[in-house]
């Protein structure tokens, strides 16, 4: 069911039973589909057992077997039609969950997949990348179970148990309420002990979860394990999460196997005790042959549904917790979400004016105030130690984070008020991250912009000098660079980065000192094409290499997540304060890590 409030901002719902109504609600007609065919094929058991005590029954009044043949032929006939009904009836759920698991997980992942990516950077850090992987993969994979093979079981289980009751009692009432009263001593067993069974299965759970989330944490720092050489050191280390593992895992296993014995030996009793009636009731004369054996193999099938039927329940309480527990971490309020009714960002000069903004991070304690303007074209260095704010300052303008009061404004535009897309649209971004996505040298340098010609992204690839890169590799642009470019240097990566900025021109640019990474005869070549790209843009540098700044119009030095000094390079050094401090104290042209002492 989509949830139809304004006031949220996504339709994917958060239970449960509200994702069911959401995703099946389309499939109506092979949901029935499936409901009818597991009605259908729930009968089988049942019927089988009578037409196999009719055959018993017309056997036994038989005196000449040489008529037999025709006297139960029509019996014979129709358990032949009840085993190919059987099999279409057992064949549709398995085509209606063939039809539908598809379209819905694929529904639900890319659902999921597209909000999460809504999310602010808080979502992310709190939540590393593989543990929201594998709570979209196991929301959509458990969701989809949950229709098929638990529902067919217990629709199955839940029809043959009714019919078994109603036709039994027509042949003795005693025996079909011994039927009932051994199935709900049987389910009140299993509900006593099914608490603790969760309990054990949360606990092993948790632990094989803490265990792959070590064995992933080890295998992705697997250079510094080989580097220091601490193979024996990690499996040693690993060995601790194996034994509880193995602990729990035996907790478990031997606590459900001890429930299992109760329930096998109830079940013996309960066998016993129905053989023993039908034995009376037959001296009696109170049942026939067939009777008799139309009840015993109606009890051994239905008994052991029953206690199939029952053990279902714990898989779908356990697929649905699963379920919940995603959504309670995929489906959380958007931090950073668009005004009703946002207009797209039109940037026609790139004028950035910040006023009176005030921002703290939700776990910190510093405050970050700013207010700036920054004329169009302009190009301004932010200088600073590490904390103080420049980042943060960037991350406002791009809205990464929301400002807790204050405004920003691009050419007359409030930020809040146009959408986050077309705000990002026009900011390029060049990062010291050079992390790429794990698909071809061509695709990376292309997300800059998605529509581009194959001359727009050569272009783009000579000014950055990814062109040579391309040489060296055995497909060219084709070639894979491996899960976040692992198959390429730093400064390699790092080209890519810059050729995917240089393609987007974006009319705002924003580096944090994209040539840090690089050799020093790359880094005059790439610096040298970012300034030629710099040139019509508005342009923010977050520096590290003093250098850099040098070439700007205009330097902002930021401390305690304030702007504390603004000025050109020449004005700063005459003012003989903090950034004087900042450029006398650097080393080999990059800022120093610790704060220097200004008294």
């Amino acid at each position: 069911m989509i949830n139809k409030d304004k006031n949220r901002d996504h339709n994917i719902p958060t239970s449960f039973f509200g994702l069911f109504r959401w995703a099946y609600s389309p499939h109506k007609s092979w949901l029935l589909f499936f409901i009818i065919t597991t009605l259908i094929s729930s009968i089988f058991f049942i019927l089988n057992s009578y037409l196999l005590k009719q055959i018993v029954d017309i056997l036994g009044k038989l005196k000449e077997t040489s008529n037999t043949g025709n006297v139960i032929f029509w019996y014979i006939l129709l358990i032949i039609i009840n085993f190919f009904v059987h099999e279409f009836s057992w064949q549709g759920p398995v085509y209606a969950n063939l039809k539908i698991a598809p379209i819905v997980k694929n529904k639900i992942i890319n659902s999921m997949f597209v909000y999460v990516h809504k999310h602010s950077q808080n979502f992310f850090l709190n939540n590393p990348a593989g543990s929201i992987s594998d709570k979209i993969d196991a929301l959509a994979e458990r969701f989809t179970s949950i229709f098929y093979l638990p529902t067919t079981t217990i629709i199955r289980g839940i029809m043959q148990f009714c019919f078994a009751i109603l036709s039994i009692a027509f042949i003795s009432p005693i025996l079909s309420i011994s039927l009932f009263i051994w199935a709900v001593l049987f389910t009140i067993i299993k509900m006593f002990f099914s608490n603790k069974i969760r309990k054990f299965s949360d606990d092993y759970s948790y632990s094989s979860a803490n265990l792959y989330g070590k064995i992933v944490d080890s295998i992705s720092n697997s250079a510094n394990v080989r580097i220091f050489s601490r193979i024996d050191y990690e499996s040693k280390y690993l060995r601790k999460y194996l034994n509880d593992i193995k602990k729990k895992y035996k907790l478990k296993e031997l606590f459900v196997s001890k429930i299992s014995l109760i329930q096998g030996m109830l079940l013996g009793i309960f066998i016993g005790f129905v053989i023993l009636l039908l034995i009376k009731f037959r001296s009696q004369g109170l049942i026939s042959i067939g009777d008799f054996a139309f009840v015993l193999t109606l009890l051994f099938a239905v008994t052991d549904s029953v206690w199939y039927t029952i053990d279902q329940f714990d898989v779908i309480n356990d697929y649905i917790g699963e379920c919940d527990q995603s959504l309670r971490t995929l489906i959380i309020p958007l931090e950073i979400k668009d005004v009703p009714n946002a207009k797209k960002l039109k940037v026609t000069q790139g004028n950035i004016e910040i006023k009176n903004i005030y921002f703290k991070y939700d776990k910190g304690n510093k405050d970050f105030i700013y207010n700036c303007s920054i004329p169009a074209l302009q190009k301004v260095g932010l200088v600073g130690f590490s904390g103080s704010g420049k980042s943060t300052f960037v991350n406002l303008i791009l809205r990464i984070y929301d400002t807790k009061s204050g405004s920003i404004f691009i050419d007359n535009q409030e930020i809040k008020e146009v959408t986050q897309k077309s705000l990002r649209e026009n900011i390029s971004v060049i990062t010291q991250d050079s992390s790429l996505f794990d698909r071809t040298l061509n695709e990376n340098i292309k997300y800059g912009k998605i529509d581009a010609t194959k001359k727009e992204i050569l272009i783009a690839s000579k000014k950055a000098y990814v062109d040579e890169i391309a040489k060296e590799m055995s497909k060219g642009y084709n070639s894979n660079v491996g899960e976040k470019g692992n198959k390429l240097s730093g400064g390699q990566r790092q080209r890519v980065n810059i050729a995917r900025a240089i393609l987007k021109d974006a009319p705002i640019l924003i580096v944090d000192e994209a040539t840090s990474s690089l050799d020093s005869l790359t880094e005059k070549k790439i610096q040298d094409s970012i300034n030629k790209t710099m040139k019509d843009k508005t342009c923010l540098v977050i520096a590290h290499k003093f250098t850099t700044l040098t070439k700007m119009d205009r330097i902002l030095v930021f401390d305690q997540g304030r702007i504390i000094e603004d000025g050109t390079h020449n004005e700063l050094l005459k003012k003989g304060k903090t950034y004087k401090k900042l450029w006398d104290q650097q080393v080999g042209g990059f800022l120093p890590d610790e704060k220097i002492n200004n008294n």
